[in-house]
C-alpha cells in the first residue's frame, strides 16, 4: 500500500464542502476543525500538489475570520485600553465544519492555531504561486494579523487544550512564524510585525531557554516549577518548521536530545509529555513524524526512515493511521476511562496522516 496516497485520499475525502477538514471522521469528539490541525493538513496538501485542496481551508478560515471579526475587534480595542478579558471573550480556535463557534465546555481559547494559519497560507501561497488569493482572504488574514499582534502575550491554553494561565513556549513560535512569513504578501504590516517579532523572539530567548533546551512554559508569576520546565513534544516545531532555532545549533540540538532522553521510545514513538493521561498517554503517530521531521531536517535519514517504519507498521488494513498507539501507554486506568468516556481512540486521524505527507515528503526532498 502507498500511504503517501492512501493519507491524500483520506485527508480530501473527509474535506468538508465548505473547505474545512474534520479532524476525525470516525470520532465524535473531534467533529470539528481546528484552525492548527487544518494548517498542517493543509500544507501537507501542497506537498503532494492537491493546492485545490489547501486552497479551500484557506478561503474558509478568512471566511471565519470575517464571521467573526466584531469580536476580534473587541479584544485588539480592550486590550489596547488596557482592560482583562477572561477566556471566553476571546476567539476561539475550534469551529463546526460550516464554520460555527462551538459552544460547549471544551476548553476553545487557543492562539497558536492563528499563528499557524498565517504560516500555512504564506507557504501556500509560495509553493502554489497563487496571489490571487491574497485578494480572496484579505479581509480574514487582516483581522488575524491585527488580533495577533494584540494577543500574542495573553496567557493561554497549549495546544493540547491545558494550562490556561501559562505562557506556551509553542504558542508563541507559531504567532512569531505566522506573522514573519505572512508578512512577505501583506507588506503594510511590515513594521509592525517585526517590532512584534522582535519582542517575541526576546521573550523566548530571556523566559523560555534553561541550560540552552527550550522550556515547555512560563507561569505568570514567573515561578519554576517541575511542569513549567518539563519537555514537550510541542517543542519541536520551534524547530521545525517555525526555525525559530536550527536543528544545528545549540539550542536546538539540545532540546532534541532532551525529548530523545524523555518522551521517545526507540521503537518510534513520541509521547506528548512525561506522564500524560489522555487515554492513559500513548505514542503520538503525528509527534513522531515531527521527530523525523526534525532528523530529516538535520540529514539524518536512517532516524527519520526508522520513525516512517514504525508509523507505517500502525497504520490498519485500510491505510488509516490513529491519534495514538496505545501499547505502552503511561496509565493503564486513564485509558480504560477515556474509552468509556469517549469511546476509541481516534482513527484515521487527519493530522497523523498530514505530518506522514510532511515527513515522507522532506525526506525524499
Amino acid at each position: 500500500m502507498d500511504l503517501i496516497l492512501k493519507s491524500t485520499d483520506i485527508i480530501k475525502n473527509n474535506q468538508s464542502d465548505t473547505g474545512a477538514y474534520v479532524a476525525s471522521p470516525n470520532f465524535e469528539s473531534y467533529d470539528y476543525s481546528w484552525f492548527r490541525d487544518g494548517a498542517y493538513i493543509a500544507y501537507s496538501m501542497c506537498l503532494v500538489n492537491e493546492f485545490e485542496s489547501a486552497r479551500k481551508f484557506h478561503v474558509w478560515c478568512a471566511k471565519v475570520m470575517d464571521r467573526y471579526q466584531n469580536v476580534a475587534r473587541s479584544v485588539v480595542d480592550k486590550l489596547g485600553k488596557g482592560e482583562k478579558l477572561d477566556e471566553t471573550q476571546f476567539l476561539p480556535t475550534r469551529f463546526s465544519l460550516d464554520g460555527k463557534a462551538v459552544d460547549d465546555e471544551w476548553t476553545n481559547f487557543q492562539t497558536d492555531g492563528f499563528g499557524t494559519w498565517l504560516w500555512s497560507l504564506a507557504k501556500y501561497i509560495g509553493l502554489s504561486g497563487d496571489k490571487e488569493i491574497i485578494n480572496d482572504v484579505r479581509q480574514g488574514v487582516e483581522i488575524c494579523i491585527e488580533y495577533l499582534l494584540a494577543v500574542w502575550k495573553e496567557p493561554c491554553y497549549d495546544c493540547w487544550e491545558e494550562h490556561l494561565e501559562y505562557i506556551h513556549t509553542y504558542t508563541l513560535g507559531s504567532i512569531y512564524a505566522g506573522l514573519v512569513e505572512i508578512s512577505i504578501y501583506f507588506t503594510e504590516y511590515r513594521s509592525e510585525i517585526e517590532n512584534v517579532s522582535s519582542k517575541i523572539k526576546k521573550y523566548i530567548d530571556a523566559h523560555l531557554v534553561k541550560d540552552n533546551q527550550l522550556i515547555k512554559m512560563q507561569g505568570t508569576d514567573g515561578v519554576e516549577t517541575d511542569k513549567t520546565l518539563g519537555v514537550d513534544s510541542s517543542l519541536l516545531g520551534m524547530i521545525t518548521p517555525y526555525n525559530i532555532y536550527s536543528v544545528r545549533d545549540k539550542i536546538g540540538i539540545e532540546t532534541i536530545e532532551r525529548i530523545e532522553k524523555d518522551i521517545y521510545n526507540k521503537d518510534g514513538g513520541v509521547y506528548r509529555y512525561i506522564d500524560d493521561t489522555y487515554f492513559g498517554g500513548g505514542e503520538w503517530i503525528l509527534l513522531a513524524c515531527w521527530l523525523g521531521w526534525c532528523y530529516a531536517e538535520a540529514g539524518e535519514s536512517e532516524k527519520a526512515k526508522l520513525i516512517i517504519k514504525w508509523v507505517e507498521n500502525n497504520a490498519d488494513e485500510d491505510g488509516q493511521l490513529p491519534e495514538q498507539v496505545l501499547e505502552n501507554v503511561y496509565d493503564k486506568d486513564k485509558l480504560v476511562e477515556w474509552e468509556e468516556r469517549w469511546g476509541k481512540n481516534a482513527q484515521p486521524l487527519l493530522w497523523s496522516h498530514a505530518m506522514y505527507i510532511i515527513l515522507k515528503k522532506s525526506l525524499i526532498d
